[in-house]
């Protein structure tokens, strides 16, 4: 074909050491980054410990053409590369990335599930994601096209016979034709597919596109038979539940009220978990890590685990965890192999799915199968049907079936579906789900919505930010590929050395906390100090150090003390509550922040403080929880160290004057809170103090 993995800029002595797969895998995942505006693999050093990347890519069979030289050619005296062993490995595709790109030394699977195999990836992916054994993975798979598989592949029935096909006068492009009643099977491809996958909140604090959100994935195999390459049903269970009356847990609003609830007691055990700890900087370290990672587990409870633990579908959770509906699905992509049984079964299954969840009659899903146009790659088929469906997000354009001339008899009965002939323009979509089927009894199905799902759900400000951050790295991406094609440069940059020297690396690896800098034109350890205190770390010292003041002045002069806990991402940034809740004086300083987020946490922490303090020393009531807190105004520090001054108006001014109070703040930032501790002394007391 002309297709050289040595243009891309993969160095001669890699191109010549290895098997033709693990080059389209290195090309694939350097894509897969670069397209992400991560021209730099090392820059994830960044923000992630080493250990935090994770590597899922799989394959059906391995290196063949090693396995052919292995097999053959050694039987037949030829003499062979010495390294063609480990290129017949199927987890060593993984392995090259990792070795000329990464040096990563986070968990690693390489899943074999024939022709589902990426399908299988991308479920590793979201459970390491899911179980934070990792923070970012490299999903995917390949597989090659050789005489040997392609024989047997005809042996089987499985493909398309090109003499039989010629004899009919159909030219090679119309030889596969998934879902037509003239279909004969398949053609076969080769290749790699690659996609990045991590959690939202990582893709929008560091300006990744965001292609598509993952609702659910899971795999399935099938009941007792004698046929490996057999298509079942098991992935009915997809759907899998049983009615029982209106469910709550179906309403986004009933489980945000949940959350609410959740959040507030996370909250109130955290500010009494601090008062408690006081001036031990580890206690108080690891209470607001406990904090944090209960708060992310009640998230992910009345977000989605609180609809799989009970009653409702994997497939309705998935969509019920953004607050959608059956009905809300508008596009399927099918494994759609072009096979006399895959391309009757697998409908069927979709069929038999919307139906038992409900879907409306009338509300046909389009169905589309790319294999008429790419061939079936086996291993990475899914992964190319996903980049599909995200170019379909990206467009609002559902592509027709090529060579859908006549379309099987069978899949009328399908009610719930159709095949378009022709692209479809609308005008936007919501969700899309896919199915993946392999020998061996394995099948995949994976729902995944349009990632407008997430950014409707930032305030202008986050989504601003998101915005800026995201241009920024397409011009990365823009860049790389013009100096690629330019010739100032080469798309795939292999790494000689890893980021770290040989003195650091066992320092690195044991540290949880090691993190990269820019070093000339890439990234290394050579600055990171072992043993220096992290930014949490002396956040937690100086809050410590705020608490002990605070105990001291309860105790010498009676004081009062408020402690206020404030999740800086939950602080909402729309012009109206920040006009409600903040002065004129005060929304200047925010504008004037660098990072206003943060900066109204703090802000808004100090008030509620603020506020507990007073109330505790004079009484004062509280007027609920959604009252205004423009009484208490929280203005610059005079100095770097010192405590902002504060204005009071209103209820609050008069209560602190009638018993003589002097009160003050404090304001500390850690990880992903904002803490405030107040203490209000009175000079007096009143009649009921």
């Amino acid at each position: 074909t002309g297709w050289s993995a040595t243009r891309y800029g993969v160095p001669a002595d890699i191109v010549a050491q290895v098997d033709p797969v693990s080059l389209y895998t290195l090309v694939a995942t350097m894509e897969a980054f670069a397209t992400a505006g991560i021209t730099d693999p090392y820059e994830l050093w960044q923000w992630l410990h080493v250990s935090e990347v994770g590597n899922t890519i799989g394959g059906g069979v391995g290196g063949m053409r090693s396995t052919q030289a292995m097999y053959r050619e050694r039987f037949l005296g030829v003499d062979i590369p010495p390294e063609t062993l480990q290129e017949s490995f199927i987890n060593t595709m993984g392995a090259w990335v990792n070795m000329l790109l990464l040096s990563a030394s986070g968990p690693i699977t390489a899943p074999v599930g024939a022709c589902a195999t990426a399908a299988q990836s991308l479920d590793l992916a979201v459970e390491l994601l899911r179980s934070k054994r990792a923070r970012l993975v490299i999903s995917g798979a390949h597989d090659d096209f050789r005489e040997e598989g392609s024989r047997e592949f005809g042996a089987l029935n499985a493909t398309s016979s090109a003499v039989e096909e010629a004899k009919l006068g159909r030219q090679p492009k119309e030889m596969s034709r998934p879902m037509t009643a003239s279909r004969s099977g398949f053609m076969e491809a080769h290749g790699a597919g690659v996609q990045i996958v991590t959690t939202a909140a990582f893709a929008l604090e560091h300006g990744l596109p965001i292609h598509a959100v993952v609702g659910t994935s899971l795999t399935a195999t099938d009941k007792v038979g004698r046929s490996v390459p057999a298509p079942g049903q098991g992935l009915l269970g997809a759907a899998r539940q049983r009615p029982f009356g209106a469910n709550p847990l179906l309403d986004p609003e009933w489980r945000s009220r949940q959350l609410a609830v959740a959040l507030a007691s996370i909250k109130e055990w955290t500010e009494a978990s601090l008062l408690e700890a006081g001036a031990d900087a580890t206690r108080v370290f690891h209470v607001q890590a406990s904090s944090a990672s209960q708060v992310a587990a009640a998230r992910r409870y009345w977000s989605k685990d609180c609809l799989t633990a009970t009653s409702v579908s994997p497939w309705l959770a998935g969509l019920a965890t953004y607050g959608l509906t059956i009905d809300d699905v508008d596009l399927a992509s099918l494994h759609g192999t072009s096979t006399r049984a895959n391309d009757t079964n697998e409908p069927a299954i979709l069929q038999e799915q919307l139906q038992h969840l409900g879907r409306s009659t009338g509300a046909a899903l389009p169905c589309v199968t790319q294999k008429a146009l790419t061939g079936h790659p086996k291993g990475p088929a899914f992964a190319w049907m996903l980049h599909s469906v995200c170019q379909s997000f990206a467009t609002g354009i559902v592509p027709g079936n090529a060579n859908l001339d006549n379309v099987e008899p069978a899949l009328r009965a399908h009610a719930h579906l159709y095949f378009p002939s022709r692209k479809q323009v609308t005008d936007g979509l919501t969700a899309a789900v896919l199915g993946s089927h392999g020998f061996g009894h394995v099948s995949a199905f994976a729902l995944v919505v349009h990632p407008d799902i997430i950014f409707g759900q930032l305030d202008s400000e986050a989504l601003a930010d998101y915005g800026r951050a995201r241009s920024k790295r397409h011009g990365r991406t823009y860049r790389h590929y013009h100096d690629a094609l330019a010739g100032r440069g080469t798309l795939f940059r292999a790494k000689d050395a890893p980021p770290y020297t040989d003195e650091q690396q066992s320092a690195v690896l044991l540290d949880p906390t090691a993190r990269a800098s820019a070093a000339g034109d890439s990234y290394s350890f050579s600055a990171w100090k072992p043993g220096a205190p992290t930014d949490a770390e002396k956040a937690a010292g100086a809050l410590a150090s705020t608490l002990a003041d605070a105990a001291a002045v309860t105790a010498v002069g009676g004081a009062s003390v408020g402690v206020d806990v404030q999740l800086v991402a939950d602080l909402s940034l729309e012009p109206s509550f920040i006009k409600r809740n903040f002065s004129v004086a005060e929304q200047e300083a925010l504008s004037s922040s660098a990072d206003r987020r943060s900066t109204a946490a703090g802000r808004w922490a100090a008030k509620e403080a603020v506020f507990k303090a007073v109330s505790l020393a004079t009484g004062l009531p509280s007027r609920g929880a959604g009252a205004p807190l423009n009484e208490v105004e929280v203005g610059r520090p005079p100095a770097r160290g010192l405590p902002p001054p504060l204005t009071m108006h209103g209820a609050i001014r008069d209560a602190v004057a009638s018993v003589g109070a002097t009160v003050s703040v404090s304001i500390s930032h850690s990880g992903e809170y904002a803490v405030a501790v107040a203490t209000c002394t009175p000079s007096k007391q009143t009649s009921d103090h």
